[in-house]
């Protein structure tokens, strides 16, 4: 940057009689390059709630009104960039914001003892206000010379010969300095308690010998002690730039010369056109035309009062409530007017020959009111006639600026808006960053970013329809949000497709032994054999001649259950044989169904009951109701047994029970939410618990409290019907259609 700026505050440290801040705005440095810095020194000489109030009231105001301003909007299509005039607007707006809160708190300033120093420094160049008693200083050689003295200058006596305590009348902010930092020079502002006990040579001697920060902790040195009970305050500010530039700090163009009518009129239509709200025209050139045409006498027009007015706004805000009051009352009258033709225009439609005749008169009314106005037009002297013609003119320059004046509004709105959404996605952005480095809480994590995601979705219509700029923060919502949901890719390897065998195969079920993988169709109970290491598929049992109802893995045999029958298939050669069991009359309501530690456990939707079989030789014997009180089983899915059985629904929801009893169990929220089919797998060997989730092609790693783990997922699991675990290998062998596929799991 162009300068060092360090800010001091000395405040009583028993009993203080003043109300103080000091407020160095906080912007990044690409703003601080385009844009500069504002600083603030408020003394109030009193204490009461509303002072701060107050400060807080004036320090807000200007800041946001400076960086806020449609400037800095367009200002990268070109537009020129006037940071004097910026800040003179937003000082005359403070002005008025003033002006309402003293009067709605019954506050008088001038018994406050209200001093105030507002600047702005940009590039090499400051600009400031001083209202009040506070000092103002400026420190360079007296000679071009490294080897010269330092001479301190009185800004504020320089500027009109001597100090003038009451520069602004009535309004707190009046004029504005500005200049460009001396080379290797300082400026200093203070308030009127450090410029007294502090004497010129001590400023001097301090200041320029030690750097910013270095003068300011030297000063608060000296003041520390002194018993007082009023407040120090200053802020230093050195110019760093080895480029020459002028050392004299003068006040700007708006002089306070009493002997020129003309500057004044100047500074007021400058004023008038910074302050100039928004669709209000500035219309002051065409007095001088109006005075040409109509007037005898253009010689008497200059009546001004010989005042500097900065703050115009009161002139500017009378216009504005004129001429809305007018266009209140021209649409006020339009209104009644359009009702009252279209109440006639209705009744008339019900006779269309009265209202063609209406139609035509009242044209004929019209054409005739042309020629009428022609003819008087005509008859006009020039003078009037150019008056009018001039009057015609700045009335549609007046619509054009309403409409300019609108859209202009409009996307200053727009680029507020989306700066301050900006702003809160950043801060978002390293906050969710930051959780997810430290944290890990994935429910805080996702908590942010569903308030980041709000945030995203509340960008203005006109925002969002341009890809460069949602996308951006899509972006990094999407990349953040799949950390949290922790998918991985499955990259699927394609092993057999068991159509090639069997075209119209429909498999449903699938297990893996010792390198050989399994399935069964639904189609009849076919049997199909995948030898992975062979890469090998054949058919080993042809089934019979109904449907599969489910199917499960009992030590080396397939056992296939049918509506009335149950078989035993033979992994190793596909024999067949038929078991005899108590389990057959409860088919029809059953299943699906496990066997865990020799017993087979069938889950029975009708009766609400898990019933456990006990296993003798080739059968399932002696069946016990395993539940110790019923449950509404009628929408279970899929059953998984570890010694704790796990049975889940539709609808993403999974139960757990242990000796016969529901325990409390949740899983965690994911994203997207668990949807149906759902089948499980309880593994034997870790503290996992695998879910299949179709419709969302991937499957799902809990653990057995039912915390989030892992997701994988892929495209390719358009048809996801069932899955098997081989986690000696980490591996999973998944159903997909009517193609075997196999993915590995990667280490979390």
């Amino acid at each position: 940057m162009y300068y060092r700026i360090s800010p001091i505050s000395i405040l009583p440290k028993s009993s203080p009689i003043t109300t103080c801040e000091i407020f160095l705005s906080e912007v990044d440095p690409e703003k601080e390059l385009a844009a500069g810095r504002l600083f603030f020194l408020i003394e109030i000489g009193t204490r009461s709630p509303e002072d701060k109030k107050l400060i807080d009231l004036l320090i807000d105001d200007i800041n946001f009104n400076f960086y806020q301003n449609e400037a800095f909007a367009f200002r990268d299509s070109g537009a020129a960039f006037n940071a004097e005039g910026i800040l003179e607007k937003s000082l005359s707006q403070a002005n008025l914001k003033l002006e309402n809160f003293s009067k709605d708190n019954s506050i008088n300033l001038a018994e406050k003892n209200f001093n105030v120093t507002v600047g702005l420094i940009y590039k090499n160049s400051v600009y400031f206000s001083v209202g009040g008693k506070n000092k103002a200083f400026a420190i360079s050689r007296v000679k071009d010379d490294e080897t010269s003295e330092f001479r301190l200058h009185d800004i504020l006596k320089s500027s009109y010969g001597e100090a003038d305590d009451s520069q602004g009348g009535d309004a707190i902010f009046s004029s504005i300095y500005s200049g460009t930092l001396p080379k290797n020079g300082y400026l200093v502002f203070t308030n009127e308690a450090l410029s007294e006990y502090l004497s010129g040579k001590q400023m001097i001697n301090i200041v320029t010998k030690l750097p910013p920060q270095g003068a300011a902790l030297q000063i608060k040195n000296e003041l520390e002690h002194i018993n007082a009970y009023v407040s120090f305050l200053a802020i230093i500010i050195k110019n760093t730039m080895l480029a020459e530039a002028p050392r004299q700090v003068k006040v700007a163009t708006k002089e306070r010369s009493h002997s020129s009518i003309i500057n004044l009129n100047n500074t007021e239509r400058l004023t008038e056109k910074l302050l100039t709200p928004s669709g209000m025209a500035g219309f002051s050139w065409l007095g001088g035309i109006f005075g040409g045409l109509l007037l005898k006498k253009p010689d008497k027009l200059s009546g001004t009062k010989n005042k500097l007015i900065f703050a115009g706004e009161r002139i500017v805000f009378k216009k504005t409530k004129g001429a809305l009051a007018g266009l209140a009352a021209f649409a006020a009258g339009f209104g009644r007017n359009l009702h009252k033709y279209l109440f006639r225009a209705a009744r008339r439609l019900k006779n269309p020959r009265s209202l063609g005749r209406s139609l035509f008169n009242r044209g004929a009314r019209a054409k005739g009111a042309a020629i009428g106005l022609g003819s008087w037009f005509l008859k006009l002297k020039l003078a009037h006639k150019a008056a009018l013609v001039i009057v015609l003119v700045s009335l549609g320059i007046f619509a054009w600026n309403i409409i300019f004046k609108t859209n202009q509004n409009k996307n200053s709105q727009l680029a507020a808006q989306l700066q301050s959404i900006v702003e809160q996605l950043e801060q978002k952005k390293n906050s969710i960053d930051s959780s997810l480095i430290y944290s890990q809480d994935r429910q805080q994590l996702k908590a942010q970013l569903d308030e980041y995601k709000t945030l995203l979705d509340s960008l203005p219509r006109e925002i969002q329809q341009h890809p460069e700029t949602f996308n951006k923060y899509l972006a990094v919502y999407e990349e953040r949000m799949s950390k949290v949901r922790n998918v991985v890719d499955a990259a699927p390897e394609e092993l057999a497709s068991l159509s090639n065998i069997e075209p119209q195969s429909d498999p449903g079920w699938i297990f893996s032994d010792q390198g050989n993988i399994y399935a069964v169709d639904r189609n009849g109970g076919k049997v199909f054999k995948y030898q992975e290491g062979d890469k090998l598929l054949t058919k080993i049992f042809d089934g019979r001649g109904e449907q599969a109802l489910d199917a499960f893995w009992d030590g080396g045999k397939i056992v296939i259950i049918y509506e009335n029958d149950i078989i035993a298939v033979s992994s190793a050669n596909g024999a067949s044989t038929v078991i005899d069991s108590p389990f057959k009359p409860i088919i029809a309501g059953s299943l699906p169904s496990d066997i865990y530690n020799g017993r087979l456990y069938v889950l029975n939707r009708n009766t609400g009951q898990i019933q456990r079989f006990r296993k003798s030789q080739n059968s399932y014997i002696s069946p016990e109701n395993w539940l110790k009180t019923a449950a509404d089983l009628k929408k279970a899915d899929d059953i998984s047994i570890d010694g704790r059985i796990y049975v889940s629904f539709s609808g993403g929801k999974i139960l757990r029970f242990l000796s016969g009893n529901q325990e409390n169990f949740n899983l965690d929220e994911i994203d997207p939410a668990l949807a149906e089919p759902l089948k499980i797998k309880a593994s034997r060997q870790t503290d996992n618990l695998y879910v299949l989730d179709s419709q969302n092609k991937r499957i799902v790693i809990f653990n057995k409290e039912g915390r989030f783990d892992q997701q994988y997922r892929s495209d390719t699991f358009a048809n996801l019907r069932n899955f098997s675990l081989d986690e000696t290998h980490n591996s999973i062998y998944i159903l997909n259609g009517a193609s075997i596929y196999k993915f590995e799991l990667k280490k979390n």
